[in-house]
């Protein structure tokens, strides 16, 4: 799975299925958009207007999977210090600008 920020559309992109193409899209939520291939499967997920969300965040889980590695792989990496989340009781607020320093730590 890749993602990434457009700045200019203001948009967060996750591409599931890379090189298969969209031949569809749904809003499944206010500004949220998933593109399906011809055989129905989910390809990409689009979050759009990403700067008018009131700050916007994964848990762990969610962006350990954006990124394609383990919870802790990425609880590793908090621990490292390469990213340093908000963390509200046991939940980190993992923000898109966090997403971004650790897929180019890669």
């Amino acid at each position: 799975m890749n993602f990434s920020y457009d700045k200019k559309a203001d948009a967060i992109s996750f591409v599931v299925k890379p090189g298969a193409g969209v031949v569809r899209d749904e809003e499944i939520a206010p500004n949220v958009f998933v593109g399906y291939a011809k055989d129905g499967s989910v390809t990409e997920i689009q979050i759009v207007d990403v700067s008018e969300i009131e700050n916007p965040w994964f848990n762990l889980q969610a962006a350990a999977a954006i990124l394609g590695i383990s919870d802790r792989t990425l609880q590793r990496r908090i621990e490292d210090g390469i990213i340093s989340p908000k963390k509200i009781g046991r939940e980190y607020q993992i923000t898109p600008s966090d997403l971004e320093k650790l897929k180019k730590a890669n």
